[in-house]
């Protein structure tokens, strides 16, 4: 019983996130449509890092990376423009981000996606960017998977010290219990 909570809440905390990575990138791509359309950097960059402005999100919410991708895949800004600079190819600078440059140019739905690659350290919530039905880039957030394991380590220690007090209890009084009806 105890394994299948721990497994429910490591998935529910994982989907907490990913719920809570698309609401705020949504946020961010329409925030985001007045500075890439006027071609102002500086703004965009203000924008993607105001997640980060004020300590109001707790380490398990924060996204490693924010990066806005052009049409054509290459960084427009980043929130670490001295890893990801302007007009850089992303997937040539970070091998994990090979999964989602083909969203980044080919998809023409208007549908966020969580890319969870294989062998990856990372998780992606990719975001178009649309102003009238017009794609003009791509918001891509990146969190690390090692999130998840203090968190659920954390979880497993309380439920263990649970169950070992649940057995304190009620071993006596099913032994008591037994040795009677017996």
């Amino acid at each position: 019983v105890t394994a299948s909570i721990l497994f429910r809440v490591y998935d529910e905390t994982r989907n907490d996130l990913m719920r809570h990575a698309e609401s705020m990138g949504r946020v961010l791509a329409n925030t985001l449509v007045s500075p890439i359309t006027h071609d102002d950097v500086w703004r965009a960059y203000e924008i993607i890092n105001s997640p980060f402005q004020g300590g109001g999100l707790d380490r398990t919410q924060a996204a490693e990376t924010i990066l806005v991708l052009d049409t054509r895949g290459l960084v427009y800004v980043s929130t670490q423009p001295v890893q990801y600079p302007m007009l850089s190819d992303p997937e040539r600078l970070d091998p994990e981000y090979a999964a989602i440059s083909d969203l980044a140019m080919n998809r023409t739905d208007v549908k966020s996606s969580v890319i969870d690659p294989p062998n990856s350290s990372r998780l992606f919530v990719t975001i178009p960017i649309t102003s009238e039905e017009a794609r003009l880039g791509t918001l891509v957030m990146s969190y690390s998977k090692d999130l998840f394991m203090p968190l659920f380590i954390g979880i497993a220690q309380r439920a263990a010290l649970m169950t070992l007090l649940a057995l304190v209890v009620l071993l006596p009084i099913a032994w008591y219990w037994g040795h009677r009806m017996a």
